[in-house]
């Protein structure tokens, strides 16, 4: 699979949801964390990129204590 697709998953199991389709981006929502992060739709989209975005997420649930 592409990197997009692969956080796509994770995004998922984590309780993410689409909520928002863009020309450039897709946001995606949490209503546990009460948080929302954005995916690109680029072709350059890479592993770093979802790399980045997951590190955000874990940030977040250690803010908030989960």
């Amino acid at each position: 699979m592409n990197p997009r697709k692969d956080l796509l998953i994770k995004l998922k199991e984590l309780g993410f949801e689409l909520k928002e389709n863009g020309g450039k981006h897709d946001k995606y929502h949490s209503k546990e964390l009460n948080y929302i992060v954005t995916v690109s739709r680029s072709s350059k989209f890479d592993e770093d990129d979802a790399r980045m975005i997951l590190q955000e997420i874990r940030r977040e649930m250690r803010r908030q204590g989960k």
